[in-house]
């Protein structure tokens, strides 16, 4: 915590050396994209609405026990 309140304040002292300021490219394949396009738009979404239809059913069924 000391260090980064003293990097905030501007002692530059603290901090490193830069070795390269350039940026590296992100090496994507083909396979990738189609893989996480297909998690993205399908499973994730399928995912969330199965976790909410799971949890409505349980508070349904609690509720229905309880009574």
């Amino acid at each position: 915590a000391l260090d980064t309140t003293k990097w905030m304040l501007g002692d530059d002292a603290i901090s490193g050396t830069v070795n390269s300021e350039t940026d590296l490219p992100v090496q994507h394949t083909k396979k990738e994209d189609v893989t996480w396009f297909y998690l993205s738009v399908f499973l994730f979404p399928a995912a969330v609405l199965g976790i909410g239809a799971w949890v409505g059913r349980r508070r349904r069924n609690s509720a229905r026990v309880a009574t």
